[in-house]
């Protein structure tokens, strides 16, 4: 973990954001302005890697597949990654992402 919070500490403000105004609202009108605020801040953020973290049914995996889509008409490749003790692979398969649990 500690590794983890170091390497995070060590991206910050070292990127630029994948969009500069992301329009999330506008291809995902069902998400929530919660949402959409946490899809928004991931586009746009310059830092290198940021975790989304909030209860069992909050809308994490709907706001994540927002968060692809525009990344990948920006042009990105996306990687959906979880620890093991989370969703499972099978819980991801619909939401189009590659994803990699280690175990």
């Amino acid at each position: 973990e500690g590794r983890v919070v170091q390497f995070m500490q060590g991206g910050q403000g070292e990127v630029k954001g994948v969009v500069a105004r992301p329009n999330v609202r506008c291809h995902h009108p069902i998400l929530s302005d919660e949402q959409v605020g946490v899809a928004e801040f991931v586009l746009t953020t310059t830092d290198r890697v940021v975790g989304v973290q909030a209860d069992a049914g909050t809308g994490k995996s709907e706001t994540i597949v927002a968060v692809a889509a525009v990344a990948k008409r920006a042009g990105f490749h996306v990687t959906g990654l979880a620890p093991f003790s989370a969703s499972s692979p099978q819980g991801y398969q619909s939401t189009g992402l590659w994803a990699c649990w280690r175990r």
